[in-house]
This record gives structure tokens, sequence and C-alpha cells, in this order.
């Protein structure tokens, strides 16, 4: 077999996994999984992210809707706080990624003081930015938040 000619001899296939957990209550875990790979052939690095959210009382995966009060406008909010916060950061975004659609939010953990929306390199800025996070915290999501939130999931915030 002959080697194509964009593959180097000796390239080693890479591949890292790590995790962050957002929270972990008798009530819910959110977990943020990371993967970076390298393959000699595309000759750069790989990154992609997912969440898991899931309500341990349920038995259920949580999606984000499942978290806001039904015609909240919460996709519009996260959109538009989001794009205002990367401003602010010097970073240009590109606004289709950041649309008030629940696919480009997908990405997204509980923790004790908000929810955190994940964005893969590439995907709302400049691939040099690398992934890219933003925290909303309860407190400026509580007037759209289900009842309960953040208490179902027994986060003691103030």
């Amino acid at each position: 077999l002959e080697r194509p000619s964009n593959v180097q001899s000796g390239v080693n296939h890479t591949v890292n996994f790590t995790y962050q957990v957002g929270l972990a209550t008798d009530s819910a875990l959110s977990v943020y999984f990371i993967g970076y790979g390298y393959n000699g052939i595309a000759g750069r690095p790989v990154q992609d992210s997912f969440t898991v959210n899931y309500d341990l009382t349920s038995g259920k995966q949580l999606r984000l809707s499942d978290i806001f009060k039904r015609g909240s406008n919460y996709l519009e909010f996260i959109s538009r706080r989001c794009t205002d916060d990367l401003m602010r950061r010097d970073i240009a975004p590109h606004l289709q990624g950041l649309g008030p659609a629940e696919d480009n939010f997908r990405s997204w953990q509980i923790t004790s003081n908000g929810i955190v929306f994940n964005f893969p390199a590439c995907r709302i800025a400049n691939c040099s930015q690398g992934e890219l996070s933003m925290q909303l915290s309860f407190d400026e999501l509580q007037p759209m938040l289900n009842p309960g939130i953040p208490g179902k999931f027994n986060i003691t915030y103030p």
C-alpha cells in the first residue's frame, strides 16, 4: 500500500478527553465533556465538546427549555447577553452562531451560580479565540426560570 502524500510517517494520532462537573447534588448532575484530538492528516488539533444535564429525581436528561418558562423569550435574552459579553471582550462574534435558536445554545451547564453556555472554537468567533464560555447568573435569569429553579436541584443560591 502506498501512503497518501499528505500523511507524514511517524505522526501520532492522539485523543485527550476531560470533563468539568458544574453541579452534582442529590437531584441534579451537570457535566461538561471536552475532547481534543490530533491526527497527522488534518495537520492541526481538533476540539469538540458537549454537556450532559440530568435531573436525577425524574431520571431524565434536561433540555434547556425544561429550565425556562414557556413564552419567556429566554433564547432572545441569552442571545443578546452572550453577544453583548463577547463585544465587551473585544471579540467580534459570528452573529448567526448566537441567534436565538436552541441549537446555538446546546452546550450549557448548570452551576451553583447560574448557567454556563459553552461555544466550540470557530462557531461564534475566530478560531484563534478557542472555545468560549459565558455564565448567566440565576439572579439575571430568575424572571424567566420555571418555578422552583434553582431550588429544584438543591442549589442553595442566595
